[in-house]
């Protein structure tokens, strides 16, 4: 396994946000129920954590809403290319917030990795997101992207996945409103100083 950092991957994966847009710290997760919104081509198999909503900080004064994993996103090799084929992974996970209308990004991250020949998966880090928004309808949505190291600019496979249950999200070390729901959670506001 091996993390890299090359802008490359980023554009077929930034083309299916796209699309899809036009179209519409704690012990270990209960089974996820983290769904494939949207396919493309011939992804690999994604296995995605439970994340946990907790307030950080030093002091009651410097706490920030954060959307955190303890586990990482296994990410399976596309069966479009042979186990000997080096293949690169582009990952890009967004927590999204409800607007009233429809759901808005409000922060990203994105990962690099590619999977060795003889390799089956990859780790990629884990979910980490302190947002600047601290209330409200959240929901995360993870979107990878396969290509070939060989030919960067071909497209294996592209998968995008929402939560579409209550036990991929749980609170956890907050001091405020928390409620995981069917494919989001709600946060209320910060508790009085």
């Amino acid at each position: 396994m091996k993390l890299r950092n090359s802008s490359r991957a980023l554009s077929p994966l930034v083309a299916l946000t796209a699309a899809f847009v036009l179209g519409t710290l704690g012990t270990a997760p209960p089974a996820s129920a983290w769904t494939p919104e949207a396919t493309a081509g011939r992804p690999g198999r994604v296995e995605l954590p439970q994340i946990q909503v907790s307030d950080v900080g030093n002091t009651a004064s410097d706490q920030r809403l954060t959307f955190h994993a303890s586990e990482r996103p296994q990410v399976l090799r596309s069966p479009a290319t042979a186990g000997s084929d080096a293949q690169d992974v582009l990952a890009v996970y967004d927590l999204e917030r409800w607007d009233g209308s429809q759901w808005v990004r409000v922060d990203r991250q994105v990962h690099r990795g590619q999977i060795l020949p003889g390799e089956n998966a990859i780790a990629f880090p884990m979910v980490w997101i302190q947002p600047t928004t601290d209330q409200g309808s959240y929901r995360a949505v993870f979107g990878f992207s396969w290509s070939p190291t060989a030919d960067p600019g071909r497209v294996l496979g592209e998968q995008r996945s929402v939560s579409s249950g209550t036990a991929d999200y749980t609170c956890g070390g907050i001091q405020r409103a928390c409620e995981p729901r069917t494919g989001y959670i709600f946060v209320g506001p910060p508790a009085p100083q």
